[in-house]
């Protein structure tokens, strides 16, 4: 893995206040969210119980600055223009 290829200097990485350190990536469209929660019994008096609920809407995953990116593409915003030529 190169130091380049993390999700901040990736073009698919979407933050929304520049002070974050964990956004959007926009390398796929918004998914679904899942989620499945555990409540074990600790007493033993009832059942485990569990709970599986899917949002109303879709969204990006969510992802650190320094995670490494797969698919990675450089953000030509982030790159100096030498001579005003890419």
């Amino acid at each position: 893995m190169s130091e380049g290829s993390t999700c901040s200097s990736g073009k698919f990485w979407h933050r929304a206040e520049p002070e974050h350190t964990y956004a959007d990536c926009r390398r796929q469209p918004p998914q679904f969210s899942l989620a499945v929660n555990i409540r074990r019994d600790r007493f033993g008096d009832k059942q485990d119980e569990i709970t599986v609920s899917r949002f109303p809407n879709a969204q990006w995953p969510n992802t650190a600055h320094d995670d490494w990116c797969g698919e990675y593409a450089v953000d030509r915003r982030l790159i100096e223009p030498v001579g005003g030529i890419f």
